[in-house]
């Protein structure tokens, strides 16, 4: 019987990480600049692995060939096979992003990939009046901002927004972005990493190189004249039986809420479809049958699409993924 899958990050440095990853959530990060970490993927480059019970040390990949659509769901199945539609992380941005872009699917399909990265942020926590890049000023051109990048002055054709805990953010493909340091994130994607930097802050590695910037393709990446989404997407609560559910917004076919617990809340799996549960504080406990597994700051565990009635109980706060129709 399949049940639910907590799952061991896996660990990215980056030049813009810092060490919130450990003592926020207690996570046994390596030393250096951490900067990602990847909750839940299946790719080459970074796989999950069951962390308990029976299935303990297994990959993703590995239970999505063995339990096909007892694990993922018929529909999800049937539509991505043993590919994962989505991508799991949590952001320690330490200092500043790249300023960048991701393609959208018709663009990364010309560039030979299977498809682009729209992607939903949720701010945990921020230190100081934290901010982040969220599209261009209104009524940018393409040629205006290749001019400004010509010139060395992007930064004023940038779109500037103030962040706070709970704020969620959808990035839809197209859209420039930066996190701008200080923040912790949840990122939610699709199962791409496909990025085009713009700007890098003039920044260079202890060698004194820049890193790469990737012009001609951000270019044609970025929407312009598109409507910039609402930012931050605003999240109404309601109460759930023991829960208190603002829901996030819809990014592709898949949306994440934000669960704040104050004793149980019901739950029933999808058979069309796998769901995801992120313990933001710990204090959380799953019910499955006569089962109960405690959650721990930060874990992330896969719901299969088989397992039924389940509860979430204690006193913490969750991002809940689920894909809609």
């Amino acid at each position: 019987m399949l049940y639910p899958l907590k799952l061991k990050p896996v660990y990215k440095p980056k030049p813009w990480g810092g060490r919130t990853l450990k003592t926020r959530f207690h996570k046994k990060i390596p030393d250096g600049k951490i900067g990602e970490s990847w909750e839940l993927c299946c790719r080459n480059d970074g796989m999950s692995v069951v962390a308990a019970g029976k299935l303990q040390g297994k990959t993703l990949k590995e239970l999505i060939g063995a339990y096909r659509e007892k694990l993922v769901g018929t529909r999800v199945y049937e539509k991505y096979g043993s590919d994962f539609p989505l991508f799991f992380k949590i952001l320690d941005a330490a200092g500043r992003l790249s300023v960048q872009v991701h393609p959208d699917d018709a663009c990364a399909r010309r560039s030979g990939l299977p498809h682009g990265k729209d992607e939903m942020w949720y701010v945990i926590g921020t230190k100081g009046n934290a901010s982040l890049i969220y599209g261009l000023k209104g009524g940018t051109s393409k040629e205006q901002l290749n001019r400004a990048i010509d010139h060395h002055r992007i930064l004023p054709l940038l779109n500037e927004v103030a962040v706070k805990p709970g704020d969620f953010f959808s990035i839809p493909a197209g859209t420039v972005h930066a996190i701008l340091g200080g923040i912790l994130i949840a990122e939610i994607q699709q199962n791409c990493n496909t990025t085009y930097r713009l700007y890098d802050w003039d920044r260079t590695d202890q060698n004194g190189k820049k890193r790469e910037l990737h012009i001609p393709q951000a270019l044609e990446a970025i929407r312009f004249g598109g409507e910039t989404p609402q930012a931050p997407f605003p999240a109404a609560a309601k109460t759930k039986g023991g829960a208190v559910v603002r829901p996030g917004p819809k990014v592709k076919e898949f949306r994440v809420d934000e669960v704040r617990l104050d004793g149980s809340i019901e739950n029933r799996s999808d058979p069309e479809s796998f769901q995801v549960v992120m313990d933001l504080d710990g204090g959380g406990k799953i019910q499955y049958g006569p089962a109960c597994d405690g959650l721990d700051p930060g874990d992330t565990v896969l719901i299969p699409s088989c397992l039924g009635k389940y509860s979430v109980s204690g006193g913490a706060k969750l991002l809940y993924t689920h894909i809609e129709q």
